[in-house]
């Protein structure tokens, strides 16, 4: 059911000037205030010392759905540095997000208008099926939870149940030997989809998991 891989290892990203006019999501990153407890997402390189170079990608992935109501939903809120990202950079859209652990700043985050946010554990298949019968379903999902292989395959099984058509999978922090086993498991969704590979980890200070998956299902 399969339309394709294709495997990718940027270098440093040089834009055209179209391009550079649709950098909307890199300036909010960079430019966006830092709320104490909540703090700044470490998908870029504006984060003190745990850097990943995903926002280049989030960047020509998103930045053309700014104003559209897109629904997206977050595995792994942590502090909530990116549902406050995506929140403030889809104003139309609504924001979701799932996690075990409360974050420090829940009052700040519950503030939020287009933020609802589910607090349980995502790897038990009850909490999975029941999330996915309450939420709508959605047009980007991002697995940033437990970084671990067979957490990401449970994952992808259950929660790439919530994509629209046309909707987008993404997985972060996917460790080199690990591609097999998620290629086999995509396999198994009997859903068409082109599967792209972002390989940062050769990068001058990258991280060993510095490895990004976008799984883009057919309309």
């Amino acid at each position: 059911m399969d339309c394709g891989v294709v495997y990718k290892r940027p270098k440093e990203i040089s834009y055209s000037i179209y391009e550079v006019r649709l950098m909307e999501l890199n300036d909010l990153y960079w430019s966006m205030e830092v709320i104490p407890g909540v703090d700044i997402t470490d998908k870029g390189k504006r984060h003190p010392f745990q850097r990943h170079f995903y926002m280049d990608i989030y960047d020509r992935l998103f930045s053309p759905l700014k104003d559209k109501p897109i629904k997206i939903f977050e595995l792994g809120i942590s502090r909530g540095a990116s549902i406050q990202l995506w929140s403030t950079f889809f104003k139309n859209g609504v924001v979701s997000g799932l996690d075990d652990k409360v974050p420090p700043r829940k009052d700040y985050l519950d503030t939020l208008p287009n933020v609802q946010l589910a607090y349980a554990n995502a790897y038990d298949e009850k909490v999975a099926d029941k999330i996915i019968e309450h939420f709508p379903k959605q047009d980007i999902f991002i697995d940033d939870g437990l970084h671990d292989i067979e957490s990401q395959k449970f994952a992808l099984k259950h929660y790439s149940k919530m994509v629209d058509k046309g909707g987008m999978y993404i997985i972060e922090d996917i460790t080199p030997p690990e591609f097999q086993k998620l290629l086999y498991c995509r396999s198994e969704l009997h859903r068409r989809s082109l599967m792209e590979i972002y390989d940062y980890t050769q990068r001058d200070n990258a991280m060993a998991d510095d490895i990004m998956l976008v799984l883009q299902f057919e309309e």
